[in-house]
């Protein structure tokens, strides 16, 4: 993510913190959807960006709970 996250990536951390609440902190789940978004900013067609960096950053999160 840039410094300012995006809106939708912004939205990925508060569901995945949500979700991982009292397995991850928020910070974990920031830092895990940075990492996946990381990966995949290359990719040439970003409409479905979010949506990837949210599963893969939850799968992330999953294994290594």
């Amino acid at each position: 993510m840039p410094d300012r996250p995006t809106d939708e990536m912004q939205v990925a951390v508060d569901k995945l913190s949500d979700e991982f609440a009292g397995v991850h902190d928020r910070t974990v789940v920031e830092r895990a959807v940075q990492q996946t978004r990381d990966e995949l900013v290359p990719a040439k067609v970003d409409a479905f960006l979010p949506l990837l960096v949210h599963r893969y950053a939850r799968e992330s999160l999953r294994s290594s709970a």
